[in-house]
């Protein structure tokens, strides 16, 4: 079961915003000569949160043994514990969380999973560590390998967290049973974030487009139609895109685009990386 509601008592690490702007004022009523009314403060409270707090159960076809539950209302601090490299930081705190977000940043995987308080994780530093079931909310950075092929069942959506990706206004999720991902919809919410629902497929849909259109670029440089830097030029005045295509590659990393490309191109061919591609990795 995930985490449930934080602690209302004074004093406690959970303060809301309520409590920073309301109740000072209510401070001579609460602890006052009619003191006696605090009691009846916080039961009310307390009734507000559990009140907005929305409760989704878990399919029992999924193998989950929880509940998950997450409150959207102005009393609770929900955790979330992100792995992430300093890059991604930065593009991830770019697009901002709302308030009540506890965010606790890590280096690795391995040091996410120690967060075991945390009410969701966010993995953008995923490398096809082993795990079988995820019993709360696990978002991984994972646009080569689908959910199918690492065997992932329980709440996992996956992401592309690449340089340029990670800051975009709308991410694309990929969830292996789309009509049971009523827990994604909320922890999106939660966080404030945009997001839209792709096929679990290799590349999902804007790195696959992207990584395309590079290589497309390192064919047309092969066949010596025009130099990077005017091939790059073309793109982005011709058709508004904010990098070049050796600049996204660049941004990206070749490997990265080289690595999708060659898995692209197992069950089709026009995606058989360039062999310029191949020279830089």
């Amino acid at each position: 079961m995930l985490a449930m509601f934080r602690s209302l008592v004074p004093g406690t690490s959970a303060i809301c915003p309520l409590r920073k702007s309301i109740l000072p004022a209510c401070t001579p009523w609460l602890y006052g000569p009619m003191g006696a009314g605090a009691l009846s403060v916080w039961i009310i409270l307390f009734s507000i949160g559990f009140g907005f707090g929305l409760h989704f159960k878990s399919s029992e076809n999924n193998g989950l043994a929880g509940n998950l539950h997450f409150c959207t209302s102005f009393i609770l601090i929900m955790i979330i514990a992100i792995a992430a490299n300093p890059q991604q930081k930065i593009a991830l705190e770019k697009k901002s969380f709302k308030d009540g977000i506890d965010v606790r940043w890590v280096c690795s995987s391995i040091e996410l999973h120690r967060n075991t308080d945390a009410d969701a994780l966010i993995d953008c530093l995923f490398d096809s560590i082993s795990f079988s079931i995820a019993d709360k909310p696990l978002l991984i950075h994972s646009p080569i390998k689908t959910l199918a092929s690492l065997n992932a069942k329980g709440m996992i959506a996956r992401f592309c967290a690449w340089n340029s990706f990670a800051e975009k206004k709308i991410w694309e999720m990929a969830v292996q049973e789309e009509d049971n991902a009523a827990w994604l919809s909320t922890l999106m919410e939660v966080l404030g974030w945009q997001y839209q629902v792709v096929k679990d497929k290799p590349g999902l849909v804007a790195p696959r487009i992207i990584s395309m259109l590079i290589n497309e670029a390192y064919y047309a440089l092969e066949d010596q139609v025009s130099s990077i830097a005017d091939i790059d030029t073309a793109m982005k005045l011709g058709t508004n895109y904010p990098f070049g295509p050796f600049e996204w590659a660049a941004i990206i990393g070749v490997e990265n685009v080289y690595l999708l490309l060659n898995k692209l191109s197992e069950t089709d061919k026009r995606y058989r990386p360039a062999t310029l591609l191949g020279v830089q990795v």
